[in-house]
């Protein structure tokens, strides 16, 4: 013999045990008091079509009323199939899970009344879930759970969260949201994004790295919104002249590496200024210049700019800009009777050498020598060679010719197009 633990009903459960009337009665006055005040309904009542019961009571507020149970079979306004509503001594109210509504409901409702939305109603989302506020029509969402769909929500409320699962509305596939009461925007907080385009509402300090070109930005570039527009972060590129004359829409500040000769290894690092009044907007930051030499000794015998027999140095412009040209050499003059200068140059096209952009050095009447050079600035040079010529002047000499050895030039960009 054993008894029940929440009531203490009494169990004969062996064959050897006493079977007692005055115990059975207590049992069932157990059963009867756990049920509550007499009168009360002790089951579920069914409501169906095939049942006199065919609409929920309206109950008092009596104990014998207050509790009762009833279990919906058919459609109820105000009440879905199979739900189970409890009296409450005013009104019936649903139990249990969230029952599930197309739109908000008119009927059966009350204070704290809670239901899931299947569609849109009453500018409300599908799958929001709502609660009555007022006990007649006035509802405000339950914030739960972070939602997700792969459009965002026509009727946010401020700070509503939502995961979009594919890309909509400026934001990328799977990227988290937040409305702000004007607008949807991303959290201040984040990782950097991986994207293929920029974000179309970018919140100040978001930095995102691009696997794809976009924008006037490189694929791989890692770029930053600085509240007014985007930002290269990453170290620049190194570029071919053939992908850089494919740049548009380019960014200002944007910087890049041009690889201007793979074979010297010439690479200037450049940076865009979409503000600068000149046609050449990629400013020269640092690298190495383009620079040619020929080391061979060879006299001078012409009285007007010429080349030596082992002709150059030459380079020729890789791109359209400003430049500084820097030319040098180192010339020998003979013991002669008289003086002579002797002028290096350079042709810029088809544009013949010019005294204006020559180093000179002047000797005579005994030997003389000497290693010279000159730096000048040229603007609005073309994709043109510079090739560089000599002359020798006499002054008062009737013979003799200098000898002109390591001659050199280099090109460097001060901006370029």
């Amino acid at each position: 013999m054993r008894s029940t633990p929440n009531i203490g009903l009494t169990v004969w459960d062996n064959a050897s045990d006493e079977f007692s009337p005055a115990q059975l009665a207590a049992n069932w006055d157990s059963i009867d008091a756990s049920v509550g005040t007499a009168g009360k309904a002790a089951r579920i009542q069914k409501l169906s079509a095939d049942m006199s019961l065919s609409a929920l009571p309206t109950l008092t507020n009596s104990a014998s009323d207050i509790g009762k149970l009833i279990y919906i079979d058919v459609a109820v306004t105000g009440y879905n199939t199979h739900s189970i509503v409890r009296w409450d001594g005013t009104a019936w109210r649903t139990i249990g899970p969230f029952p599930t509504f197309a739109s908000l409901p008119t009927v059966g409702n009350f204070q704290g009344r809670m239901i899931v939305l299947t569609s849109a109603s009453g500018g409300f989302n599908a799958n929001d879930v709502v609660v009555n506020t007022d006990g007649a029509n006035s509802w405000a969402k339950v914030n739960g759970g972070i939602r997700s769909g792969t459009t965002l929500p026509v009727s946010p409320s401020a700070g509503d969260v939502f995961l979009l699962t594919a890309a909509a509305s400026g934001f990328d596939a799977y990227t988290l949201v937040t409305y702000n009461g004007a607008a949807w925007t991303r959290p201040g907080t984040r990782g950097t994004e991986v994207v293929s385009s920029l974000p179309g509402s970018p919140y100040s300090g978001q930095v995102v790295v691009l696997n794809t070109a976009a924008s006037g930005f490189q694929a791989w570039d890692t770029v930053k919104w600085n509240g007014s527009a985007w930002q290269q972060t990453s170290h620049p590129i190194l570029m071919t002249t053939t992908t850089f004359n494919t740049l548009t829409s380019i960014p200002d500040g944007y910087e890049v590496y041009l690889q201007v000769d793979s074979t010297s290894g010439s690479n200037w690092h450049l940076r865009y200024n979409s503000g600068s009044a000149s046609a050449y907007k990629w400013e020269y930051l640092g690298g190495t210049p383009l620079s040619s030499e020929v080391i061979s000794a060879n006299s001078s015998s012409s009285a007007t700019y010429a080349a030596l027999s082992a002709a150059g140095p030459t380079i020729t412009i890789p791109r359209p800009g400003d430049y500084r040209v820097t030319i040098g050499a180192t010339v020998t003059i003979p013991n002669t009777d008289g003086n002579m200068t002797v002028y290096m140059s350079y042709d810029i096209g088809a544009v013949a050498a010019a005294d204006a952009d020559a180093v000179r050095v002047i000797g005579g009447q005994q030997d003389a020598g000497a290693s010279i050079e000159k730096s000048k600035i040229k603007t609005g040079l073309t994709q043109v060679a510079l090739t560089a010529k000599y002359k020798r002047v006499y002054i008062d000499a009737t013979t003799g010719n200098p000898t002109i050895q390591d001659r050199w030039m280099t090109l460097t960009p001060v901006r370029i197009s």
